[in-house]
């Protein structure tokens, strides 16, 4: 008999013990959880302040041709190329906002860039880059290789953004 009690006063002050753990857990979150009342002295707020504007994340340009698409912003620019490259007479940069990381690229190290040469799309008269010269753009297209292993961006679709 003498055993069971013993069991039994045991069991009973574990039960209590976890009951006193569960009851300081509980009072511990609610003070991590407490609702935010805005103070009444003017130049002290106890409330976290929230921004109204959410930052772009960065964008990075990760695999390289066809079936790998995905959306660039910035602003569209045509640029001469130098007469010693004989390429032609000009080209299509877009200049990002933000850095974009180009992954793949002739170094071999991801590397963040700041402008990237567009390539037209071949259906010209849909997506003609011209008519989108120094506005704010969306392209959307894929990395492929230009000249000398330049990483150049195939464009697809384009519109004003």
């Amino acid at each position: 008999m003498k055993k069971n009690n013993t069991v039994f006063i045991l069991i009973v002050l574990l039960s209590l013990c976890f009951l006193c753990l569960g009851f300081s857990l509980l009072k511990v979150m609610e003070v991590g959880y407490k609702r935010c009342i805005p103070s009444r002295t003017s130049g002290y707020n106890s409330c976290p302040v929230v921004a109204d504007t959410v930052e772009m994340p960065t964008i990075a340009i990760e695999a390289v041709g066809q079936g790998n698409e995905l959306f660039l912003y910035g602003d569209l620019k045509k640029e001469s190329i130098p007469a010693e490259l004989e390429l032609g007479e000009y080209w299509y940069w877009i200049y990002f906002e933000k850095p974009v990381l180009l992954v793949n690229n002739a170094s071999g190290v991801p590397t963040y860039i700041d402008k990237m040469q567009l390539i037209p799309s071949e259906n010209e008269d849909f997506y003609n880059l011209e008519s989108f010269v120094d506005k704010r753009v969306e392209v959307y297209g894929y990395q492929t290789s230009g000249y000398a292993e330049s990483s150049v961006f195939q464009v697809e679709a384009i519109r004003e953004y």
